[in-house]
């Protein structure tokens, strides 16, 4: 690169700060360690989104986080993904019809906020371990229990609408949704069998979460998300399990730091694409682009009308600032003026 780039380069850093950045980022100086990674203050702000985060910044927004920042291991994210084909294959065993498992969600959160969300009544199993020492959570929804109670009482799909269950489970619903919970321990114990063998059982039955003795508020846990479906119907049952359960296996379970960099940068990457689908563009319809002189324009008066040469069926270019999006012809829907879109803009002709 010669001498004068270099020159208009530095002086195009310094008046826009961006591009400052990205200087630094292309061309780092000796001993100096420049921060590749956007913030989701610095993403808001290139997307031209708002950046008051004064309801939830700074101590209290990590105090109050529900989804820590922290990751897990591969370990842990090997075992979720076995443990959607265990949990299915110990379904399979038991009952009777299609089953589909999948995996909704695996992240760190308090579990003082886990257990808040719990409803009243809920359908809770302690799953204890003896090997490790400790104990986790199954929690059913409301969908997924009626699904199965009606498939295990014989109902099958015949209803297809749930509703909200306001009275307390009986002792037959209690004892089925036990069952469930064993399947689900089950396949948890294949599953984290395939890295420490470890026994996994049925402790008891809660409907009440205020009367559950668990672990610390402020305790870190691991939640899995699974959603079950028997055919058409099912639900989503939660796997809460606090680190503290699994001692010195812990290492196994958290990512160390260099994990933990890997899984920030794609948070950091996931916000920008969120970022960039919820920002808003300016967009034109153009009906003609032409030149007049400047004495035509001067002498403009009212009334005065100016021929655009123009047929119904000509096309009209929609843009976004200097690029050209699309062609479109122009009509009527719901008593307002629209435009419908006839085909992208190829490279060719954008130049």
């Amino acid at each position: 690169m010669s001498e004068n780039s270099n020159l208009e380069t530095d002086a195009a850093a310094a008046s826009d700060p961006w591009a400052t950045m990205l200087h630094a980022i292309d061309e780092p100086r000796m001993g100096s360690h420049p921060d590749t990674i956007l913030g989701d203050e610095e993403i808001d702000r290139l997307m031209g989104l708002s950046v008051d985060r004064a309801d939830g910044s700074g101590k209290v927004a990590v105090a109050e986080a529900a989804t820590l920042a922290s990751g897990l291991s591969p370990s842990m994210r090997s075992i979720a993904d076995t443990f959607v084909d265990s949990l299915g294959r110990a379904i399979r065993q038991g009952v009777t019809g299609l089953i589909d498992v999948s995996l909704l969600d695996l992240s760190l959160i308090r579990l003082a906020s886990g257990m808040a969300q719990l409803p009243l009544p809920s359908l809770i199993a302690t799953m204890a371990s003896r090997s490790l020492g400790g104990a986790g959570l199954i929690v059913a929804d409301q969908t997924l229990a009626a699904a199965f109670f009606d498939l295990m009482l014989g109902g099958g799909e015949a209803n297809d609408s749930v509703q909200s269950v306001l009275r307390p489970y009986s002792s037959i619903e209690l004892k089925l949704f036990r069952r469930l919970a064993e399947f689900v321990a089950r396949g948890f114990e294949d599953a984290f069998g395939e890295v420490v063998k470890a026994d996994f059982a049925i402790d008891k039955i809660e409907t009440n979460p205020y009367l559950l003795a668990f672990g610390k508020s402020t305790e870190n846990a691991v939640r899995l998300r699974m959603q079950i479906l028997f055919g058409r119907r099912g639900g989503k049952v939660d796997l809460l399990l606090p680190l503290s359960m699994f001692g010195s296996y812990e290492p196994l379970i958290r990512a160390d730091e260099t994990e933990r960099k890997t899984v920030d940068e794609t948070g950091w990457r996931q916000h920008l694409v969120r970022s960039a689908a919820t920002s808003a563009i300016g967009i034109e319809a153009v009906l003609a682009n032409f030149k007049l002189p400047l004495r035509s324009v001067l002498g403009f008066s009212v009334g005065e009308v100016i021929p655009l040469h123009l047929n119904p069926q000509s096309p009209i270019w929609l843009r976004s600032g200097d690029t050209r999006l699309c062609l479109g012809l122009i009509g009527r829907s719901r008593g307002k003026i629209a435009l419908r879109v006839i085909g992208p803009l190829t490279s060719k002709e954008q130049k």
